[in-house]
């Protein structure tokens, strides 16, 4: 006859329990859930982003060998996002910028502090388009760096704007050193022009005082009728304002002076004695006194210790 084996069940304790760590477990299991529904819909949030934007993201390791990139790189270099992991970030820096571009990597890594900065790129095309940069140190959870987060965007319009920008200032530049030296020479053919009037101007009162100033002398000398003498008095007045260029740069005070005494102020300015100045006036040493108070009277330097000469070649 078979003996029946009774099995003994768990306790009321013990059933207790396992409800209370199977509640736990489904507890845990549903946080996990949520959690991992959570990271997945923050992955698929970030992707949008990095699948939109326009500026290129890029995760680098310590030594500047691509983890990352983002697919706007396609977009601004032709690069395929998942063909470049691996290789160095600065594989494709232009040869001039090489070395600046690897020593701002280096010292960004060594410092932790990344300073912005521009350099050309190679494009998959196999040209080169200007980028500018800027980088974050990446920090795993325990703290440890384990690279560096780059953000750069294409500049290549805005760097050929300033290198048209730079050219028109050249131009305007030379432009404007070309007007100087016009200007320059303009200003010499001046200086020449009035310096060739003033030695007209001396050549012609030369020639008349050679020829025309003698025979009109001796023309006064001789007998006139009324209308002869007012002829006379007119070529002399006329020849006053000839025969005294300086008058044209005279100033207010000279206005003042009636044809005699302008003549007569003219001949002081030569340094002609009063001897000489009656003799050609054709008139009295006396009178030639009472033409030089007039003048003075009229100039506002009477009774002031004042050379008229001097005086008068100061306002020419």
């Amino acid at each position: 006859m078979e003996k029946k084996v009774r099995i003994k069940g768990p306790s009321g304790a013990e059933v207790d329990r396992l409800r209370e760590e199977n509640a736990t477990l489904k507890k845990r299991f549903e946080s996990l859930r949520k959690d991992h529904e959570a990271c997945q819909a923050r992955e698929r949030l970030l992707r949008q982003v990095t699948d939109n934007m326009f500026d290129m993201v890029c995760l680098v390791d310590v030594v500047g060998n691509l983890q990352y990139v983002s697919p706007s790189h396609r977009e601004a270099l032709g690069y395929d996002p998942g063909a470049v992991p691996g290789q160095s970030i600065l594989s494709g820096v232009h040869p001039e910028d090489h070395e600046r571009a690897s020593e701002a990597f280096r010292q960004g890594v060594a410092t932790r502090v990344h300073t912005q900065i521009e350099f050309r790129f190679l494009h998959a095309d196999g040209h080169y388009i200007w980028v500018d940069s800027r980088g974050n140190n990446f920090y795993d959870a325990a703290g440890q760096m384990t690279g560096v987060v780059l953000v750069s965007r294409d500049i290549t319009e805005r760097k050929r704007t300033e290198e048209a920008l730079a050219l028109r200032e050249d131009e305007l530049k030379q432009k404007s050193r070309h007007l100087e030296e016009l200007n320059t020479a303009l200003n010499v053919l001046l200086r020449h022009r009035d310096e060739d009037r003033a030695e007209l101007e001396k050549q012609i009162v030369a020639h008349m005082r050679e020829l025309v100033l003698p025979y009109l002398e001796r023309l006064k000398g001789t007998p006139l009728d009324e209308f002869q003498q007012a002829y006379l008095d007119v070529l002399d007045r006329n020849l006053t304002t000839v025969l005294s260029p300086f008058l044209k740069r005279l100033s207010a005070h000279l206005s003042k002076l009636t044809p005699k005494e302008l003549f007569c102020a003219n001949l002081i300015r030569e340094g002609k004695k009063t001897s000489e100045i009656a003799r050609m006036m054709k008139i009295t040493p006396g009178a030639v006194e009472l033409h030089r108070n007039h003048i003075r009277t009229k100039l506002g330097i009477k009774g002031v210790k004042a050379n008229l000469q001097s005086y008068l070649l100061s306002l020419s």
